[in-house]
């Protein structure tokens, strides 16, 4: 009953993401969308090498309450063997708990499917783990990464040489880090939310790096004395593509480029100290 009632609630997932895919791709930036289909987290298998860096799995997160059925939720959630996890953090392939070593069984896509707040890390280890990686939140959940209140703030999303991240419909909040994506790294932020991003900017797209801000918003980032970081820096040599997103409100610049790799399509860039600095 327990895989039924699994299995079922995969494929209403796997329906509602199918209709909330957004067709709108820019070819140019070579950004892949990871939309696995999903059978029972019990039936999915791990493919490529046995040290499982080359792997097609899914996980699902709860985000605060029981979404498998078994009654348990958090560290509780993580000990139990499947493919449903309690905290980010015990996922194969993330900054983890000291004992556990990853990357057994890496992941490449992480569903979260309940509702809830986060104070972990959304940095991955780099010891193995998979090139391409999707973190969303399933349709209508509401995921929170929020750092208030945490010392040290957890880390952000970096994103290295060659890999591919897509992070979607998921929110980041009070983090005193920023979104980096090295040179060679590519980046899809669709349907995400950014506020109150310290002192930094919310995305930092390095020279060589490639990003894509798609149905998103940026707000309140930004030092608020200093005018310092903002929402979106483009060093030179960077391609960043800003569409249908919008970026207010912001105590620092709304989006800074050094040279002409920069493209915004159907946004708003308004009310913020300085909304485009070029």
């Amino acid at each position: 009953m327990l895989k039924l009632h699994i299995a079922m609630k995969t494929i209403f997932y796997a329906f509602g993401c199918a209709a909330l895919q957004v067709r709108n791709r820019n070819a140019a930036l070579a950004v892949s969308v990871i939309l696995l289909g999903l059978g029972s987290p019990d039936a999915v298998e791990a493919q490529g090498s046995p040290n499982g860096n080359n792997v097609h799995l899914t996980a699902f997160l709860e985000g605060g309450s029981d979404f498998d059925g078994d009654g348990k939720i958090g560290p509780d959630e993580d000990a139990d063997g499947d493919q449903v996890f309690g905290t980010l953090g015990a996922v194969p392939g993330f900054d983890q708990p000291e004992g556990i070593i990853g990357p057994r069984n890496t992941y490449n896509h992480v569903v979260i499917v309940t509702s809830g707040v986060s104070k972990e890390s959304v940095r991955r280890t780099q010891d193995g783990v998979p090139k391409e990686f999707t973190l969303e939140a399933a349709p209508g959940v509401n995921a929170l990464f929020d750092s208030a209140d945490v010392d040290p703030a957890p880390f952000a999303p970096v994103v290295e040489a060659s890999d591919t991240i897509t992070l979607r419909n998921l929110t980041f909040r009070n983090t005193s880090d920023v979104i980096v994506v090295k040179a060679g790294g590519n980046l899809l932020a669709e349907g995400c939310r950014f506020e109150d991003i310290g002192r930094g900017f919310a995305v930092v797209a390095k020279t060589g790096a490639r990003v894509v801000v798609s149905e998103s918003t940026i707000t309140r980032c930004g030092d608020k004395l200093t005018g310092e970081g903002g929402g979106v820096q483009v060093e030179r040599g960077a391609s960043v593509i800003v569409t249908k997103s919008t970026i207010t409100g912001n105590f620092g610049v709304g989006v800074q480029a050094a040279d002409r790799g920069l493209r915004i399509v159907d946004s708003i860039i308004a009310f913020n100290r300085q909304n485009v600095v070029r």
